[in-house]
């Protein structure tokens, strides 16, 4: 926490999403339904939701124009979390 507000996390994101960008890739994350502070940062990048468990949600961003692929309440099938209830 004495850290947390400096851009830190969002230098790192942005940094990630560049290398994702030019290998033409997503990136998938995990944050956990207890931390919406981590969740507004990754949804002010650009990150929505594509699925979730008890415990996380599960977000994507993707290269190019526009939002990521838009949460229906299903973990998709791609994703590792896919074979979870």
């Amino acid at each position: 926490p004495a850290i947390q507000g400096r851009g830190i996390g969002t230098s790192i994101i942005r940094n990630l999403q560049s290398e994702a960008a030019e290998a033409d890739t997503e990136l998938d994350l995990g944050v956990e339904l207890d931390n919406p502070r981590a969740r507004e940062l990754y949804e002010r990048l650009g990150f929505t939701a594509i699925g979730q468990d008890d415990t996380e949600l599960v977000m994507r961003w993707t290269p190019g124009p526009g939002p990521g692929t838009a949460y229906d309440g299903q973990i998709a099938a791609d994703h590792p979390m896919g074979h979870l209830p």
